[in-house]
This record gives C-alpha cells, structure tokens and sequence, in this order.
C-alpha cells in the first residue's frame, strides 16, 4: 500500500458538457458537487442537452491533500456513460438545427 489510510482525491465538483465533436461541446449539465467517498456517484445530464458522441467531464477544484508532501490532488479511477441511442429518423434533424 503506497499511502497510509487508503486516501480518496475526489474533485470538490463535476460538471459535463457534451456535442457532436471535441471542438463542439455545449454545457450538459450544472455544477454538481461531490462526495469524498469511493463508491459510484451518479450524475444526471440535462434532459435538454443537445445530443452528441461526445462528453467531457471537468473537475472543479480539488478536496483532499496527500499527507507526505501537503499538496492538493485530484484522482477518479472510473468514468462511465449511459444513455440511449437516437433513432435514426431523427438524425438528419440534428444536422440541420
């Protein structure tokens, strides 16, 4: 075990913002804050969020500092996404709005 007591570095806060392309993203979601915990957290998108193959997930200030040098750090082990697929009559409409 590399640091006594099995430290967690949770971001103070998430929020995600999604779009068709990495160039192209629009926010998804408001600023949600986290937990220093290491179980699952689950975070909602907006319902009125624009559809995308795209998610970026930006951590927002950090919580926890590492005991051997007293600095901040921030550490996520797992990022999942679900959703559903559209359609595909409804793609062309995307492309057009």
């Amino acid at each position: 075990q590399y640091q006594h007591g099995d430290p967690l570095y949770p971001p103070r806060a998430v929020s995600f913002l999604v779009g068709p392309s990495p160039t192209q993203l629009y926010p998804a979601s408001p600023v949600y804050p986290c937990r220093l915990t290491d179980a699952a957290q689950v975070f909602a998108l907006d319902r009125a969020a624009p559809p995308g193959g795209f998610l970026r997930v930006r951590l927002h200030g950090k919580m926890q500092k590492q005991w051997e040098d007293m600095q901040f750090y921030t550490a996520i082990r797992y990022v999942s996404a679900h959703g559903d697929a559209l359609p595909a009559h409804q793609l062309p409409l995307l492309h057009r709005a």
